[in-house]
Order: structure tokens, then sequence, then C-alpha cells
């Protein structure tokens, strides 16, 4: 959602800074607005500084004509809250069409409102702040767009000025999106890097002269100043960024297996790494015919797009435990209801794996503690179903 929020928030930066339609302007603004806000709720953050220098163009072309700038104020907000309006109302249409407003409650208020209370706290969104993580790229990103705003006083270069503003505004506004979540992603951050880097550019066009040689060897040099930092990697604190392009390199030059490329990615813990999910995904699209479905339990997604397959379930992962106490046996009573081929759970937990197993699954050991449990086409109740378990896995579900 983080880089929808950002798409969305570039496309309304561009709009309003370079449209000269007065009233096509804030509309597309609010619509850009709106889907930045439907992506993610604090994308509002950003949405407001974008909607304040609609409104300062406003008034400053009411000036320029003499009209009314009262009038050319309101009009531009109305504009934009009309453009807000229309992208949420396509939005909630389907849900309505199809007489399915509860489930939408429960997504867009109710799941929402319980995952903010359980946020563990402000003081952990600062850790990207730290020099090893994002905090260098933060200082630079700060010092060119002050120079910038520095340069565009002394040239008294008002317009360029204003553009200053409200990138200042932006980058505020991209931070405090991550600051308003109260959580440490590291994918969190991803809305504020196209303005990061906005606030560079920002900077060097500024004080450089354009399409220069200085200035192609200014973008270079930052290139190679932040390669030779070795910006380390945000949950695997092992690998960096200079390391991943060789490792890339030597990927594309087929010196290294996938398998050998994909390593350093791990997540945040065990049940992250990709390439474990990318095996299952590969696994399960070897065995499945067409039709055949796929749940995973965990937040493992990935799979699904390996695979090629989707659940019957609204659940394709599970939220908790922020999720609500009802969802966990909708779940159970979809997979009951539809019996999606496959099945991906974790050995940690017995009581499920054997609840599958009377359901017709049969389990398969991956890497890691992942199981992928397959229910072929041998319905619930047949006579291969009922087969007798080995001995060993009775005795060590006794055990559990």
């Amino acid at each position: 959602p983080e880089l929808g929020v950002a798409l969305c928030t570039l496309w309304s930066l561009r709009i309003a800074t370079l449209s000269s339609r007065p009233h096509a302007r804030p509309w597309l603004c609010g619509v850009a607005g709106g889907a930045a806000f439907m992506f993610k709720y604090t994308a509002a953050a950003l949405a407001l500084p974008v909607a304040m220098y609609c409104g300062y163009r406003a008034l400053r072309e009411a000036h320029a004509a003499q009209r009314s700038m009262i009038v050319s104020l309101l009009r531009a907000a109305g504009l934009y809250l009309l453009g807000v309006a229309l992208v949420i109302a396509a939005c909630i249409a389907p849900f309505v069409i199809f007489s399915a407003l509860t489930p939408m409650w429960e997504i867009m208020y109710t799941f929402t409102v319980r995952y903010v209370k359980q946020a563990p706290g402000v003081g952990i969104t600062m850790q990207w702040t730290r020099e090893d993580v994002g905090g260098w790229a933060l200082r630079v990103s700060l010092a060119m767009l002050a120079l910038g705003l520095l340069a565009a006083t002394i040239r008294r270069k008002w317009s360029d000025l204003g553009q200053g503003i409200l990138l200042v505004g932006v980058l505020a506004g991209a931070l405090l999106t991550v600051w308003m979540q109260k959580r440490f992603f590291s994918y969190h951050f991803t809305v504020a890097a196209p303005f990061l880097a906005a606030s560079i550019f920002y900077g060097m066009k500024m004080t450089l002269p354009r399409a220069s040689v200085l200035t192609l060897f200014a973008s270079i040099a930052l290139v190679a100043v932040a390669l030779y930092e070795q910006p380390l990697f945000c949950t695997n604190r092992k690998y960096n960024y200079l390391a991943h392009i060789k490792n890339l390199d030597a990927y594309g030059r087929g010196e290294i297996s996938r398998w050998q490329y994909l390593k350093p990615f791990t997540g945040m813990n065990y049940l992250d790494h990709y390439r474990i999910h990318e095996r299952i995904g590969l696994e399960a699209k070897k065995r499945s015919k067409p039709g055949d479905q796929l749940c995973a339990r965990g937040f493992a997604t990935a799979i699904y797009q390996v695979s090629g397959m989707r659940c019957p379930s609204r659940h394709v992962m599970q939220s908790w435990p922020a999720g609500l106490p009802s969802w966990e046996g909708e779940w159970k009573r979809d997979i009951q209801q539809h019996h999606p081929r496959f099945i991906v759970t974790f050995r940690d937990r017995p009581r499920e794996v054997r609840w599958l197993e009377r359901l017709g699954y049969r389990k398969t050991r991956m890497p890691s503690i992942y199981l992928l449990l397959d229910r072929e086409t041998t319905p619930p109740g047949s006579a291969d179903s009922r087969r007798p378990r080995p001995r060993n896995v009775r005795h060590r579900a006794a055990q559990r």
C-alpha cells in the first residue's frame, strides 16, 4: 500500500504544480488524494499539503484576474473534496451492489481500529532514523532540501520556493504517516523514499546549472557514496545493498543458483524467508490441476503468486492477533465448505494439522516448520481417507 500511496501523491504533485486548468487541477488532485487515502488512511497527512497548495494557486489566480478570492478558494476546496468523494464512492459501490456492507465495515473500520489499539507505540517507529538503517538518507535529503530553499530565496525565485515549501510539507506528511502507525516495518518507509529523492533533486536543481556536466557528476557521486557506505538491509543486518548488487550480477551470469541468490531475503523471522515460500509455491504448482485452490496460514502471501492459485476464503492470511475473534471460525467453515486442494500450515500446530487430516488432507514436510497439506481428490469418509495412519504418526500425535 505504501507504494500506491507514494505513486498517487506523486501524481497529485505533478498536477498541482504543472496544471494550468483552475477547475480540473483541484478535482484531479482530489481523485489522486482519495486514491491514496483508500490505499491507507494515514495518506491524509500527505494529501493535506497538496490540497493547501491547490488553494494557494487558486488564490493567486483569483488575485491576478481580480476575482473574488473567497469564492475561488471555496470552489477549489469543493472540487478537491468532490474528487475524494468520487474515489471513496467507487470503492464502496461493489460492497453495496453485492450486499456486503458488514464485511466491508469489519475491514475498513472495526479491524483497523483494533489494529491501531494494539500497536506497540510511536517510539519503535523511530528505529528507521538510526544511522545504520535510514538515518543518512534522511540527513542528506533534508540538507539538500534546505540548500535548495536557501538558493531559491537568495535568487528570489518565488515559484520555485513555493514548490520547495510544498515538498517540505509532503516529506513531513510522509514521515508523519509512518509515525502515526506506531509500528516498525521497513516497508512503511517506502512512502517517504520518492520524496527523499525529490528533496535531493530539488537541492541540485536550485544550486547547479541545468543540463551540465557538473549536475551529472554530482548525481553519480551521490550514488557512488551511497554504495560505498554499504547501507544494511532492514531485516537482514548481515547483508547490504552493495553485496546485493554483486549477488544479482552473479545470479544473472549463472554463477550462483536461485536458492543461493534468495538466501539473504530472510524477512523479520524464519517464517518470512522468501525462498521457502517460493519452494512451497512451486511444489504446489507442480502437483496442481486446473481449478485447484490453495490456502496459506500465517503471512505467506507470496505462495499464492508463485503457485498461481487462490484461496476460496477471504482470509488469505492470518491477521492475528489483531484479527477479529470470529474470523478463525469463519476460515474453518470456508475450508469445510470448499475443500481447497492445498493448505499450507506449520508443524507446531498439531491440533490444526489433525483437524485437517480428518478432512482428508495428507501432509508433506517442507523447509523450516512449514507443512504442505494435499487433499488430492479423496473425499473425507472414503476408504482411502480412512487408511490407518502409521504407528509413529499416532505415537507423535499422542505425545502432543
